[in-house]
């Protein structure tokens, strides 16, 4: 709970009564590893802060899941597009590992948004932050591959650092296979040595 309030007051502080309030509704939940928070096809009806654990956004395109996504320890996840149209997600959230989580409802939101309008700015800063986010990402899938890699070190070096990002998934996210992975990895590797 105290992750969560200095992440939610290092975007705007929140007052007491706020912070009180959080701490009565707030909901924690474990996901064990393998498991879903959200299902392709379901209603984003939570939004969910990351205590500890990793969480992977994927699709199902019928032939294989296409990961988009994987959010990690202080962040946020959510379907956005479900959770603000309570429509069924076009996307899955699954456990890398066992994942603690703090939960609030689409209802309860609404509720804290009319209640308490300063809460409005965090609201309002995190879709900004996660929009800029998926913005970023078709920006990369619309790179050529060679630069798909490049950009992941200079936008997101954790998942090149983060040991539970394995080659397979990281692969998967830029959009590669693992073998033109371990090619440029190689690369990336002789050139430090330069």
């Amino acid at each position: 709970m105290l992750e969560l309030l200095r992440y939610m007051n290092a975007i705007h502080p929140l007052s007491a009564e706020t912070q009180a309030l959080l701490a009565i509704i707030l909901k924690e939940h474990v996901v064990l590893k393998g498991r879903h928070w959200l299902k392709q096809g379901e209603v984003c009806e939570r939004i969910a802060f990351i205590q500890r654990g990793l969480f992977r956004i994927y699709f199902d395109s019928g032939s294989k899941d296409a990961s988009l996504w994987y959010n990690r320890e202080n962040e946020v996840t959510i379907s956005v597009h479900s959770f603000f149209t309570q429509t069924p997600s076009a996307f899955s959230i699954q456990a890398i590992e066992d994942t603690s989580v703090l939960y609030i409802t689409h209802n309860q939101l609404q509720e804290l948004y009319a209640r308490y309008p300063e809460f409005n700015i965090n609201g309002r800063r995190i879709l900004e932050h996660y929009y800029s986010i998926s913005e970023m990402h078709v920006r990369l899938l619309m790179s050529p591959t060679i630069l798909r890699f490049e950009i992941i070190q200079q936008l997101y070096p954790w998942l090149m650092e983060d040991e539970r990002i394995t080659n397979k998934m990281l692969a998967a996210y830029i959009g590669i296979s693992p073998e033109h992975l371990s090619r440029f990895q190689n690369r990336r590797r002789q050139d430090l040595k330069k």
